[in-house]
């Protein structure tokens, strides 16, 4: 098949291919081919690991290759990485085993999303996949119960320390997607989530179809609810697409599940993602997969995603996207968030979802908390925005 995507020539590149297209199951071996480790500019290497979030996987195929002498420069900084990430894991498991046990008592839905269930769940591995915090997905009816739950294992709301009024609280659920906690002890940040994604026009939220269709995964003696299969998928390209794919922890991921999927399997999935709306993202994600790490696709799947010629557009600007040299100074950058934008606006021909993203634009929750205006001023805050939004791109410059 003729390249379809223009793709990073590096050996930086190269060497990130071939640990995002790697079998990471628990019992898998690797034999990495020493030509991956030759002609790299390992003073990049952090940063990479860094930006895509999987330092494990940096170090643990540096260990694996027998830490290629070029990379001993690095390798205090790589292997302090991951000791970061595996305590981060450890306290994610001890919170998640509590949290979900105390919550099946109860007899609560609550899907665990991403993080260090996933982790268990695509590679029997809790500490392989880099994990930021835990995200839940809670049954509307149960939300308020579980929230009880949160609390009383020492979690706190971000929503409690400063609370608005009812009224823009509600303005404000509107345009968010979770409620987040803080785990007091450990300092691990619990999102909990009320739909899948922000924009509801991007991705339908079925609570009860999806708890029908849950996952279980072992931990400590108890089963972890986690989304299905096929339902994993398509959170995992929605989500990804919507962080203009910047993180591709979240292909190795994808890498992860279509190895287990045969022609008829993918395409039954794409026939879902038609009838749901999301086929072009779906394709985004086969045509990634494809070209940065190697996925071999079925013939049938590589000729029709290779077909929409959308999919093939935006799979080239998320390439793009995620070459990018980032720093984490970097990221927050004029010309990057614009970028990122202007990318989550085209995901989707919808009136409704770009008017939604249009108007997120202007709901930003910092803004509503540190001016707290009464009710009746609530549209000095749409007033403010602009100004706010210039504040903040001149105090960053100055910093």
């Amino acid at each position: 098949m003729p390249e379809l995507l223009a793709r990073p020539q590096s050996r930086e590149w190269r060497l990130l291919g071939a640990i995002l297209g790697a079998d990471w199951s628990a019992n898998a071996t690797h034999c990495w081919d020493h030509d991956l480790f030759s002609g790299i500019d390992w003073t990049n290497i952090p940063n990479l690991a860094w930006k895509h979030k999987i330092r494990p996987m940096m170090a643990a195929t540096l260990r694996e290759a027998g830490w290629p002498q070029a990379a001993a420069a690095v390798r205090p900084s790589i292997e302090a990485a991951e000791r970061q990430c595996a305590g981060k894991a450890v306290c994610q498991l001890d919170l998640l085993q509590k949290l979900t046990k105390a919550a099946t008592q109860q007899g609560l839905r609550a899907i665990a999303l991403k993080g260090v269930a996933l982790s268990l769940y695509l590679y029997g591995d809790p500490f392989v996949r880099e994990s930021f915090d835990l995200d839940f997905l809670v049954h509307p009816n149960d939300f308020a119960r579980f929230r009880d739950i949160l609390i009383a294992h020492e979690c706190e709301s971000e929503a409690s320390k400063r609370p608005l009024s009812p009224r823009q609280s509600a303005i404000l659920k509107g345009f968010s997607h979770d409620e987040q906690f803080t785990h007091g002890p450990s300092g691990t940040v619990i999102e909990c989530h009320y739909r899948l994604v922000t924009n509801p026009f991007l991705i339908r939220t079925d609570h009860d179809a999806l708890w029908e269709r849950r996952a279980l995964v072992p931990l400590a003696g108890s089963n972890i609810a986690i989304l299905g299969r096929d339902d994993l998928i398509h959170f995992l390209v929605v989500h990804a697409s919507g962080h203009s794919w910047e993180r591709l922890k979240w292909m190795a991921d994808l890498v992860a599940i279509y190895r287990t999927m045969d022609e008829a399997d993918l395409l039954r999935l794409r026939d879902r993602a038609a009838n749901e709306d999301y086929l072009t993202l779906l394709d985004v994600s086969l045509l990634l997969a494809q070209s940065i790490a190697s996925a071999a696709l079925p013939p049938r799947v590589e000729k029709r995603a290779s077909d929409n010629r959308r999919a093939c557009d935006l799979a080239q600007r998320a390439l793009r996207l995620t070459a990018l040299e980032l720093t984490p100074a970097s990221i927050r950058r004029h010309g990057f968030v614009l970028r990122r934008i202007a990318f989550k606006l085209g995901l989707k021909r919808s009136a409704r979802y770009f008017a939604f993203e249009v108007a997120f634009l202007l709901h930003r929750k910092k803004d509503w908390l540190a001016l707290r205006l009464p009710d009746r001023l609530i549209w000095l805050y749409f007033v403010y925005w602009p100004f706010g939004y210039i504040w903040r791109r001149i105090r960053r410059n100055l910093a």
